[in-house]
Formats: C-alpha cells, sequence, structure tokens
C-alpha cells in the first residue's frame, strides 16, 4: 500500500534549497534602494504560491493587484483564500511602495495556465507587466503567457 507524505530526505533537500535561495537574495544588485527588491522578490513567491495552490487543489484561483495590496480569491473573487503566513488577505505591500499592473487580476487554472478573464475564458496572450515603485526606484515583474512563469527581469 502507497503511503502519501514526504520523505524526510525530501524535506531537508526542499529547506536545503530555500537557504541557498534566500542567501542569494541578500548579495542581489536592487538597482535603487534596498525595499524594492524584497517587495518584489515576495510578490513573485506569491504569485507562483497561488499558481502552484490551483493546480495543488484543482481549483481554479485568483491573485488581484491594487495600488498598494493584493489579495487571493476564488476565480469570481467571491471567497479570500488565506495568505501561507498572514492571518487574512489583503497582503499590504511595504510602507511607500506601489504596484502597477497591466491586468487587474490573473487565475490560474488546475494546469497553472493564467487567464485575464472568466467570462468567457479569455487566456493571457500577452506578457503580464506588475511595477513595484518605491523612493523613485521602480523594477518590474513579468507573468508569461500559457506557463505562467513569474520572472523579473
Amino acid at each position: 500500500m502507497k503511503k502519501a507524505g514526504f520523505s524526510l530526505l525530501e524535506l531537508v533537500i526542499t529547506l536545503l534549497i530555500l537557504a541557498i535561495l534566500s542567501v542569494s537574495l541578500l548579495w542581489e544588485d536592487t538597482d535603487g534602494p534596498l525595499g524594492v527588491m524584497p517587495a518584489l522578490n515576495l510578490l513573485a513567491g506569491d504569485i507562483r504560491y497561488i499558481q502552484h495552490y490551483a493546480m495543488m487543489r484543482g481549483q481554479n484561483t485568483r491573485i488581484n493587484f491594487a495600488s498598494d495590496h493584493y489579495w487571493y480569491s476564488n476565480q469570481n473573487n467571491s471567497a479570500v483564500i488565506a495568505h501561507p503566513t498572514w492571518q487574512l488577505s489583503p497582503i499590504p505591500l511595504d510602507s511607500g511602495a506601489t504596484l502597477s499592473s497591466s491586468v487587474p487580476f490573473i487565475i490560474f487554472d488546475n494546469l497553472g495556465i493564467p487567464y485575464i478573464n472568466i467570462a468567457p475564458w479569455t487566456a493571457l496572450t500577452l506578457n503580464a507587466t506588475l511595477t513595484i515603485t518605491q523612493s523613485g526606484a521602480n523594477r518590474n515583474l513579468i507573468i508569461r503567457p500559457e506557463t505562467g512563469q513569474v520572472w523579473i527581469p
């Protein structure tokens, strides 16, 4: 009988990869004030999280963008999904940071494919660009069509 779960080795390898990624972020060039890159990396990780959430649960899941926060919800935005490290959504940006987006939200389906509309279903066909601005510096984050890959150029 097959048992579900993770082995100790898988858990240790995952933690090791996360530690290496965390340390590498400390030395990343910020192109401006230190606050821009951490906020951008948090947003990128949260987009990846909600895409993974949709794929693992087999549910269409949405991330919504506003100028000073973002939040997770079901595909119709009628039920909020809690952030894994925050008590509830919305997830605030750092003080003084603003977010602008080429799309108001992204919906990920159970395959991780990004959509920009549910009636009718419209897949993302061009890169979605999100920009965080803080203290005069700004950086972009790209969500690619078809795969939903999150990329910080």
